[in-house]
């Protein structure tokens, strides 16, 4: 995808350029605001009812961040994020 400076200001890390964009979906039930805004944080810490080591999200933003990309996140409570 290729991305103008319009539209790379929306997000703070991005920037003008030509990109590969994944984009990924899953089945969960989604998230309230403030939890969609911590997901953005590699340090919040996982749900106490979370099974795992809550490591996923830190292990793909710090992949991501060592290519200077960059994970939008679309969530809304009773529907999957996006």
């Amino acid at each position: 995808m290729e991305l103008d400076h319009t539209q790379a200001s929306r997000h703070p890390q991005a920037r003008a350029g030509r990109f590969v964009c994944l984009s990924l979906a899953d089945t969960g039930c989604g998230m309230d605001a403030a939890r969609s805004a911590a997901s953005s944080s590699h340090f919040s810490p996982p749900r106490k009812s979370a099974k795992g080591s809550g490591l996923g999200l830190a292990t793909v933003y710090g992949i991501v961040a060592q290519q200077e990309g960059w994970i939008e996140v679309s969530s809304r409570m009773g529907r999957a994020p996006t």
